[in-house]
């Protein structure tokens, strides 16, 4: 249950309805159309023009639970209010004549609820009087937009955003909104009155918030920058990772090292810088073959082919040297 608290501050308005209440009920309890022995009202202090309005209102209350109590306790039913009861009160109702006399408890038309609602009628027309200048659509309208996001309304959402936030296109804040309004504003409404232009604000910045946290971090500024997917194409066939990404694998930097390695260092020696190229093509990619190395290298496919037969017949004459010099150092000592 929702409570909006109404701000009616003057007592002598509040005086005016008490009374008109108590009269009203005091005069349909002595219509001669209603049926049954009614005992008298309660007793209940007098009212005085000096009676705040917590005193008065209190005093409606009671008044109002008093007179449904004696209805029930007499199981009176009230023709004055049912339209079908012949004015003239000779015959019986026809609705209650078509009835099953076990529905009796059921009989909205002649039970005292038509008589508490018709109190609780008179008393929201003197609140209305006071709320005039309080308007609250926007309130009411956000009630509404948060039972809809409840329910999965979304078309509903949508317009309370259009409408009520402002936003233009309010599928892409849909989330971000429907957040808003299930979070906990609604608790400052026990607090005293949330004005409209306060609910419309409050929305509206909370929506905002949750907007930026929903949305992906390349679609917004962090510390005034905004952040690029390397997936974002640049051209037709070409991304932000074919120009800004490091090619350079764990696996390279390796091999890297491994040139360091004097076999490996004296072998490379012998190859021109276009047949070093496609060979340190080959090393870095381990699936690669040498005519892809070559085309890397930006060389014709064949090329590949011969750095490959160069190298392994330099490989061979390295091994074939040092192994003769190994003989040799070892024939001498």
């Amino acid at each position: 249950m929702i409570t909006i608290y109404v701000g009616v501050d003057d007592a002598s308005d509040l005086h005016e309805l008490a009374t008109s209440t108590a009269k009203h009920f005091e005069e349909d309890l002595a219509d001669p159309r209603g049926y049954g022995r009614i005992r008298p009202p309660s007793p209940l202090p007098p009212l005085e023009p000096s009676m705040g309005p917590k005193a008065l209102v209190l005093r409606m209350i009671k008044r109002i639970q008093d007179t449904k109590e004696r209805f029930e306790e007499e199981n009176v039913y009230l023709r004055s209010m049912c339209a079908d009861c012949p004015k003239d009160g000779g015959k019986r109702c026809p609705r209650r004549s078509r009835g099953n006399p076990r529905d009796d408890a059921a009989d909205v038309a002649h039970s005292s609820v038509n008589l508490i609602s018709e109190a609780l009628l008179m008393l929201a027309s003197v609140c209305g009087l006071q709320l005039a200048s309080i308007t609250r659509e926007a309130l009411l309208a956000a009630l509404t937009a948060r039972n809809a996001a409840i329910e999965g309304d979304h078309e509903a959402v949508d317009e309370f955003s259009r409408t009520w936030l402002g936003i233009t296109r309010p599928e892409r804040w849909r989330d971000a909104v429907e957040m808003a309004l299930l979070g906990e504003w609604v608790n400052n409404l026990g607090r005293g009155i949330l004005r409209d232009p306060a609910v419309v604000d409050l929305l509206r910045n909370h929506a905002q918030i949750e907007h930026r946290h929903l949305q992906p971090l390349w679609e917004r500024k962090v510390n005034g920058r905004r952040t690029a997917l390397l997936s974002q194409p640049v051209s037709k066939d070409l991304t932000l990772h074919d120009i800004l990404a490091e090619c350079r694998t764990p696996e390279a930097e390796v091999l890297h090292a491994e040139h360091d390695d004097s076999r490996v260092a004296a072998v490379l020696r012998r190859l021109t810088p276009e047949e070093a190229s496609v060979a340190e093509q080959w090393a870095e990619v381990p699936d690669s073959n040498w005519h892809r190395a070559a085309l890397a290298a930006r060389l014709p496919e064949t090329f590949g082919e011969s750095v490959r037969r160069k190298l392994k017949r330099l490989g061979k004459l390295y091994t074939e040297r040092a192994q003769s010099a190994a003989t040799a150092v070892a024939g001498a000592s």
